[in-house]
């Protein structure tokens, strides 16, 4: 479902459900308690009377809704206009920083990637570089690291290494690729509590290649104490055609902005 500029054509942003209307609804006695009072106290025109029943059930509306409202305005700017994958250049790359595994299946040359607080290390497919048997057995930098599947023999669960998936892991000094994938997490706007932010950047200039920008919404008090059958607490909105129910993972929307935006370079 499309989300559009006017917050009031998506009601699953407002969704007036049961629980609120109830509470409306308990809210309503003590209205007309002010009513009465008011009335007693100042003994207004009937014309005035009118207007205070008015105002008192609108206050009664905006006490419930009110939040939700400017929920749905500020969820629906922030939908429109900043989430979801924006690419704004491109580049061939053998490798960058910030990869997994998948990366080296897309045809990348290698990832790099920092392991714990200091060290770094270099991976790349075993197939793909010349030597490295030897490598790993002569320089203490380099290791050759296996996947395993687990298969039944016998009864029993063993690991099987997996063929044609053996990586070479070299420890080196500090990244030499000019472009990384930075993850970046921070609290946003008025109930819109969560942003995350993927960008590809390069590293020498600053500039940002592309990026992929999530907000968690979470809804109003109402739910909070009762909430609405069916319907989730919060929700992660991925961009303006993105139903917001459905929750993109972090590995979807990370493979989505390194296919916009990083190539493997082709080699003659």
């Amino acid at each position: 479902m499309r989300l559009t500029t006017s917050w009031l054509d998506y009601p699953h942003f407002v969704l007036l459900g049961w629980s609120g209307l109830v509470i409306v609804a308990l809210l309503l006695p003590l209205a007309y308690l002010v009513y009465d009072f008011l009335c007693k106290r100042l003994d207004p025109a009937p014309g005035t009377r009118q207007v205070i029943a008015i105002a008192l059930f609108v206050a009664c509306v905006v006490l419930v809704y009110g939040d939700e409202l400017v929920i749905a305005r500020e969820a629906q700017k922030l939908c429109v206009n900043e989430a979801g994958l924006k690419v704004y250049a491109k580049a061939e790359v053998d490798g960058f920083i910030g990869g997994s595994r998948e990366v080296l299946d897309r045809g990348f040359a290698y990832y790099e990637t920092r392991v714990g607080l200091q060290r770094w290390i270099r991976v790349a497919k075993v197939s793909a570089v010349p030597n490295a048997e030897a490598l790993a057995a002569s320089e203490p930098r380099y290791r050759i690291v296996r996947n395993h599947d687990w298969k039944t023999v016998g009864g029993r669960s063993v690991r099987v290494p997996r063929k044609g998936d053996e990586v070479l892991v070299e420890d080196i000094e500090s990244p030499q690729s000019e472009y990384e994938v930075v993850t970046n997490g921070q609290g946003e706007g008025y109930e819109c509590r969560y942003r995350q932010t993927l960008e590809i950047r390069n590293r020498e200039s600053g500039k940002v290649m592309g990026s992929n920008h999530t907000f968690e919404i979470w809804r109003g008090w109402v739910r909070s104490i009762s909430p609405v059958p069916g319907v989730a607490m919060r929700y992660t909105c991925a961009g303006p055609f993105n139903p917001p129910r459905v929750n993109q993972t972090y590995d979807d929307r990370y493979g989505n902005l390194v296919r916009a935006v990083l190539q493997p370079r082709r080699r003659q």
